[in-house]
C-alpha cells in the first residue's frame, strides 16, 4: 500500500510539472527546462536501473533507491512551484529549498514505511512472501570503526547468503542452499562454539554473547548471531520447508 502511495504522489507531481511547463506558467524558459528535466530524469534513470538490477523483491534496498531519485526530482518540483510562489512575493531562493524538502519527505516516507512493513517485525508470515529478508549480524569483532561492522545475512527463496565485511575494501560471502538445511534452532552462544565465520585466509569472527541461530546443513553447522534470532529462525524454517516442497515438485 505504502509503495503505491509513493508512486501515486511521484507521478502526480510529474504531471503537475509537465502541465506547468506546457501551460507556460513557469517564468524563464531556462527555469521551465530545468524543472522538466530534474522532475522527469530521476524516474527515467530509476526505471533503467530497475531493468538492470530489479529491487522489487528486496525491500531493504528501497530506501536507498528512493534517496537516489527523490531529492533531485523534488528540486524540479520546487523550481516549478517556487516560480509561482515567487510571483506571490516569496523569495525564489527560499521557496525552492523549502518545497524540495517537503516533497522529499512526503515521497520518501511511504517508501521507508513500505520497506519496513516487509522487514519488521520478523515473523513466520514473512517467510510466505516472495521478498528477500536481510538481518544484521551482532558482530563480536573489534574493529577500528563501528561503521565497518556491516555484516549481514540475506534470505532468498532458495539460499541463505552470509556476508562479512571486515573493512570497506574487504568482504567474504558464503551461501547455503535451503534444500541442504536439515534443522534450525535458537540457543545461547556457547564458549565451545568457536568462530561463527572463518575464511580460507585465516579471518575468523567469534559470536558475541546472546542467542544465536544454529543451522544444520549438508556441509556442517552454521552459527548466525543475528539480531531478532527467534523471528529470523521462524522465517528460515518456513523458507526451508517451501524450498523442500518446490524441490520435490520439480523432481
Amino acid at each position: 500500500m505504502w509503495l503505491g502511495v509513493a508512486f501515486f504522489v511521484h507521478c502526480t507531481l510529474i504531471v503537475y510539472v509537465g502541465c506547468s511547463v506546457a501551460g507556460g506558467s513557469i517564468g524563464p524558459p531556462a527555469a521551465a527546462v530545468a524543472a522538466a528535466v530534474l522532475t522527469a530524469a530521476p524516474m527515467a534513470v530509476l526505471l533503467w536501473r530497475e531493468r538492470r538490477s530489479s529491487t522489487a523483491g528486496q525491500p531493504w534496498r528501497w530506501p536507498a533507491s528512493g534517496v537516489s531519485a527523490v531529492p533531485v526530482h523534488a528540486v524540479g518540483v520546487g523550481i516549478a512551484a517556487g516560480d509561482l510562489l515567487g510571483r506571490a512575493g516569496m523569495s525564489m531562493w527560499s521557496a525552492v529549498p523549502s518545497i524540495a524538502a517537503v516533497v522529499s519527505v512526503v515521497e520518501l516516507m511511504p517508501v521507508v514505511l513500505a520497506a519496513r512493513a516487509l522487514r519488521r517485525p520478523l515473523s513466520a508470515d514473512l517467510g510466505e512472501i516472495d521478498v528477500e529478508i536481510q538481518v544484521e549480524i551482532r558482530s563480536g569483532a573489534r574493529r577500528s570503526k563501528r561503521w565497518l561492522a556491516r555484516d549481514d545475512v540475506r534470505l532468498t527463496e532458495e539460499q541463505l547468503i552470509i556476508t562479512v565485511r571486515p573493512g570497506p575494501r574487504l568482504g567474504y560471502m558464503r551461501t547455503i542452499d535451503l534444500t541442504d538445511v536439515s534443522a534450525v534452532e535458537v540457543r545461547p552462544a556457547r564458549e565451545g562454539d568457536g568462530s561463527w565465520f572463518s575464511a580460507d585466509d585465516g579471518h575468523a569472527d567469534s559470536p558475541p554473547p546472546g542467542d544465536v541461530v544454529v543451522v544444520d546443513h549438508r556441509r556442517g553447522v552454521q552459527i548466525l548471531p543475528v539480531f531478532e534470532p527467534i523471528g529470523f529462525a521462524e522465517i528460515l524454517r518456513v523458507r526451508v520447508e517451501r524450498a523442500m516442497h518446490m524441490g520435490a515438485d520439480r523432481s
